[in-house]
């Protein structure tokens, strides 16, 4: 009886040894990189059928991810079953959902899913989608245009386009635009048993883009205020106080536009007790985010509109990386560390120079780091490990 008691003891004790042995195999990775969350996009194109997507949860479980940042709205279509958006041509079969799918299998891997979102962009380069009933070509009239007068509708067909032209966007200042995109956004937090929604591409092209015709009439209406004076030979256009003070005034416009689609998520969010995260990719340095592309994500933080920004900081310069990184912790109060996951540009750096930067935002006290994209680390099996073994060398 003594015999069979120990032999069952020591039977317990070799499975509760296995089950630790297991706990601190999985997240090892995890662990050595001290981090609270390391994130990780994946593009569409891995989001096409279930390969693609149980490929992508067992590299975030062999190497310790705790948040999958998955592209479900790439140029205007759905990577997941929408009663409002046409479905991508390439899920197979079609009748597939990705996002539903992915969410099951990532929840029963303790990993976390956010839909990532691309807002504003329509098309990034000249090809039209074959399908016609494309939201670009259903309503020409919400797309954006420049200072000069010329739309996307436009330019997306023409052979000149300006210089670092990214292709066509949907325009803030049409008051349709965010109405269908907030429709959008509610059908994919009700459908869905998401962690969060994650909004791309939130933001103007830059400063000469903006002036939409319908969201101009609507400024003008408001203020007052016609641009025409203001533009080349208008009749304002050489006095440069009146001229500054119209371009301040538009300025705030372009930004109040964005800001309201993500305040009307985040209200819409609260008033139904919702457990889903709102967090926004946006361009690095907060200053330039604010004046060059209209994207005041400084506001949304600090009016607890998002639960977490992800900068991309995507320099290969270690010292611009940390230059950044201290203009965005300056730029914060302490107690809104934790609303600032830092995106490390993994694609066009080494392991070695990755790894660095991830020391470099531990030593800033930041909360986590977004790897872009799974690519890299689906084309290159061992850049995790390797990068993971130069943290907390530098």
């Amino acid at each position: 009886m003594y015999k069979v008691f120990m032999k069952l003891i020591r039977r317990v004790i070799l499975i509760i040894a296995l089950f630790c042995f297991s706990l601190l195999g999985n997240n090892d990775i995890e662990n050595n990189l001290q981090l609270n969350r390391v994130g990780l996009w994946v593009v569409r194109y891995s989001m096409i059928n279930k390969k693609e997507i149980d490929q992508f949860i067992d590299c975030a479980k062999d190497n310790g991810i705790t948040d999958l940042f998955v592209q479900i709205r790439g140029r205007g279509d759905a990577f997941y079953n929408s009663d409002l958006v046409k479905k991508n041509k390439n899920i197979s079969p079609h009748s597939f959902d990705p996002l539903k799918y992915a969410c099951n299998v990532a929840h029963n891997n303790n990993l976390k899913i956010h839909a990532w979102f691309n807002t504003y962009i329509l098309l990034s380069n000249s090809k039209i989608e074959n399908y016609s009933d494309h939201l670009f070509k259903l309503f020409p009239n919400w797309t954006e245009t420049n200072y000069n007068g010329q739309s996307d509708f436009e330019l997306v067909y023409s052979k000149n386009t300006p210089k670092h032209y990214e292709g066509a966007y949907l325009s803030p200042i049409h008051p349709d635009v965010n109405r269908y995109l907030f429709l959008l956004i509610k059908e994919i937090i009700t459908k869905y048993d998401i962690d969060g929604i994650h909004f791309d591409y939130v933001r103007f092209q830059g400063k000469n883009w903006g002036f939409n015709k319908k969201g101009m009439e609507i400024f003008t209406k408001k203020t007052g205020l016609k641009s025409e004076d203001f533009a080349v030979n208008g009749k304002y256009y050489r006095n440069d106080s009146l001229r500054n003070a119209f371009f301040e005034k538009y300025s705030e416009y372009r930004i109040q536009s964005i800001n309201e689609l993500i305040k009307r998520v985040s209200n819409y969010n609260k008033q139904n007790n919702n457990e889903i995260e709102i967090s926004a990719a946006v361009k690095p340095n907060p200053i330039l985010a604010k004046n060059n592309y209209y994207q005041n994500w400084l506001s949304w933080i600090k009016n607890d509109w998002v639960d977490f920004v992800v900068p991309m900081n995507y320099t290969q310069k270690n010292q611009t990386f940390n230059n950044i990184l201290s203009e965005i912790k300056n730029s914060l109060d302490k107690d809104e560390y934790n609303k600032v996951l830092i995106g490390i540009g993994i694609w066009k750096q080494s392991p070695k120079n990755a790894s660095y930067k991830i020391n470099l935002v531990k030593e800033q006290n930041l909360t986590g780091v977004v790897l872009f994209s799974y690519n890299t680390l689906k084309n290159k099996v061992n850049y995790y490990k390797e990068m993971v073994k130069n943290v907390g060398k530098n």
